[in-house]
């Protein structure tokens, strides 16, 4: 009888480690999926809140980070100079 309650091995209620990581290494992901969508709603949001020609300068400047890497935003030295203030 104690034998067919279920006390132990793989039959019981309780979950195996194998399973727990692998619901872990699931909710962490569906986590970081959640982050990363609602980062992206509330930038969305702030982008909507701002006037057109605020939305084009923000949009140039973010392609002109992304271009080059983490340096890339600033523009080269000629440039710099001969542009108008």
């Amino acid at each position: 009888m104690a034998q067919e309650e279920g006390g132990g091995g793989n039959n019981g209620k309780g979950v195996s480690r194998k399973q727990y990581e692998k619901q872990e290494r699931k909710k962490a992901k569906k986590d970081k999926k959640d982050l990363k969508k609602e980062e992206k709603r509330l930038l969305k949001e702030h982008r909507r809140h701002q006037d057109k020609a605020t939305r084009k300068r923000m949009r140039r400047n973010e392609k002109g980070a992304g271009k080059h890497g983490q340096h890339g935003q600033r523009p080269g030295f000629f440039r710099r100079l001969f542009t108008k203030h």
